[in-house]
């Protein structure tokens, strides 16, 4: 049936040790939409486009474990706020907040927050207004491996390409690269959605329909999309990948952080 969500509960296949001292064996809390039964993917998406990210390359990038039950990506849009889906944070109590380590485990700097914020009109059944905002404890530092993303002063167009980050391991992220597509292109496999998503394609198996619920969609250091949900096909299949899109909810998150785009 066209538009039907259910939760995928997939688990992360990392070895590491998060700054609990836990294996990153946990699941991710990503939905998924089954698409309209008369799209097919065309073309080779493969993984062609992945690369190693630098060492500058995500220093927003922070990892969720929540309510030691789930883990989601996230981003930091201040030293005080983390910018996260809802469906990550939905019903939970807590999140241990693990910053800086996408680069090595030196640098990690972990925090646990009981305070966020889901978007007052989340819709758990049709995705929608998939946001949420997690207060830290206390402002962080910054430094050469933790600081923020901005937030977008424009809307993304059709063809613009884009960037996902993608945990391969702990301190090991690639760089996704990804094509997106119009709102009547993405309505067409998805059936009905509104204008705060947005849906890229060109992802490679290894995207965040996997692992990574929360995580961002950007370039040139601003955030424009928040992963939401993927297909029950999969992305290794050809079909895209939904995020909320940021530029939407810039009143919403100003309203709640002070957070403004620079």
């Amino acid at each position: 049936m066209p538009g039907r969500i259910t939760l995928l509960l997939c688990f992360a296949l990392f070895n590491g040790i998060s700054a609990a001292g836990e294996p990153w064996r946990w699941p991710s809390r990503m939905p998924v939409r089954s698409p309209v039964d008369s799209f097919r993917p065309s073309g080779n998406l493969e993984s062609q486009w992945v690369k190693q990210a630098t060492i500058d390359s995500w220093p927003h990038l922070v990892i969720l474990f929540i309510d030691n039950m789930y883990i989601c990506s996230g981003s930091l849009i201040s030293n005080e706020w983390v910018l996260t889906a809802a469906h990550c944070m939905d019903g939970a109590s807590f999140a241990e907040i693990v910053m800086g380590a996408w680069a090595n485990q030196a640098s990690e700097m972990t925090m646990t927050s009981q305070d966020f914020l889901v978007h007052e009109n989340w819709n758990s059944f049709t995705l929608s207004n998939d946001i949420a905002l997690v207060k830290l404890p206390q402002p962080v530092d910054f430094n050469e491996f933790i600081g923020s993303v901005g937030l977008p002063s424009e809307d993304l167009a059709a063809g613009d390409i884009m960037h996902v980050p993608n945990w391969s391991a702990p301190f090991a992220v690639s760089d996704v690269q990804a094509e997106v597509l119009s709102n009547t292109e993405c309505k067409s496999i998805f059936g009905f959605i509104n204008d705060s998503v947005v849906c890229v394609k060109k992802l490679s198996s290894q995207g965040d329909c996997q692992v990574d619920s929360g995580a961002p969609l950007q370039n040139a250091g601003n955030t424009y999309g928040i992963s939401s949900f993927g297909s029950s096909v999969g992305c290794d299949a050809g079909y895209p990948i939904a995020f909320t899109r940021v530029f939407h909810f810039l009143d919403w998150i100003e309203m709640h952080t002070g957070v403004t785009p620079q």
